[in-house]
């Protein structure tokens, strides 16, 4: 059951990182063959979790501020960092589940195989990413032509 759980939370983890850029991508969309009907249920998915994720995100941030600010006090009040502490688990753990609810029925609108397409898409573009940051910047005797020859 723990395996379960934690191949769910990696899968959605996973494609929430890429799913919120490439969600909008009309040639990815074009690419798994969806219908218009099928991009308009992810659209209305899409929006409806990300109105849930921007709230959770604004509210831990400042619950956080206001968290520092209670330890950064001379008399730290615990009873009162407990509870700022029990409110941001609650949000994140809000956040989290909006993330993983958006990525499952996200999964049963394009079903299975156009699902294994896009997390490949999207861990490709990923790992693409990756090695574009890991690239050096050119030095002062380097021009950006140079760089890309190597």
């Amino acid at each position: 059951m723990r395996k379960i759980i934690i191949v769910v939370l990696l899968t959605g983890f996973l494609a929430a990182a890429g799913f919120a850029q490439d969600f909008n991508n009309p040639q990815i969309m074009e690419k798994l063959g969806l219908t218009q009907e099928q991009v308009t249920e992810l659209t209305r998915i899409y929006e409806e979790a990300q109105k849930i994720i921007r709230e959770a995100q604004l509210d831990i941030d400042i619950e956080r501020a206001q968290l520092k600010k209670l330890l950064f006090q001379s008399n730290v009040d615990l009873r009162q960092v407990e509870r700022r502490l029990k409110s941001i688990l609650d949000l994140e753990y809000k956040l989290r589940l909006a993330e993983i609810t958006r990525e499952v029925k996200a999964r049963k609108v394009i079903g299975d195989k156009a699902w294994a397409r896009l997390t490949q898409m999207i861990r490709t573009r990923k790992e693409a990413f990756a090695r574009e940051r890991k690239q050096p910047e050119p030095g002062p005797n380097q021009t950006q032509d140079s760089k890309s020859k190597r």
